[in-house]
């Protein structure tokens, strides 16, 4: 499996596409991460797998 340069999101990315603010995101410790040195990255497939692990939580 490829992985294309749109499914790896910076911190900014990764909270658009979640709809919060990046000091939320950062705040959330179950998210999915990768830190590359200083950096940090989310992969796109990662954010939704982790969405829906959080609607079956809610609606359980």
């Amino acid at each position: 499996m490829k992985i294309q340069e749109s499914d790896v999101l910076t911190r900014k990315e990764a909270a658009s596409f979640l709809k919060v603010c990046v000091t939320t995101l950062d705040r959330i410790e179950d998210l999915p991460r990768v830190k590359i040195r200083r950096g940090v990255r989310f992969r796109r497939a990662d954010l939704d797998k982790w969405l829906d692990r959080q609607v079956q939580g809610v609606q359980a």
